[in-house]
């Protein structure tokens, strides 16, 4: 799904607000609708990582004195202010 979209989350002539969007209703979505089975530790690295490459595509990097760099974790976490697709899918399991 991110692939078939990759080129609009790169996408200058989108804002930021609708790329975050499309992430949380799409995106998302389809990678948490079968939260009934659970995950492995692999599993759960895996979809973090897939969840911080989109952010980054989203958040692009940030110039520090003529100089850039890619977002940390943490500063892509405080960015986005919504629970992280792990947290996301325990919640809908418990649902």
């Amino acid at each position: 799904m991110f692939y078939g979209a990759r080129k609009f989350m790169k996408s200058d002539n989108l804002k930021r607000d609708s790329k975050l969007l499309i992430y949380k209703s799409l995106i998302r979505a389809v990678f948490t609708y079968a939260s009934y089975w659970t995950l492995s530790q692999a599993d759960e690295n895996a979809l973090a990582i897939f969840e911080r490459r989109i952010l980054r595509s989203i958040f692009v990097g940030i110039c520090v004195n003529t100089v850039w760099r890619r977002r940390t974790n943490s500063e892509l976490y405080r960015i986005f202010k919504v629970p992280g697709i792990l947290k996301y899918y325990k919640i809908q399991r418990m649902k």
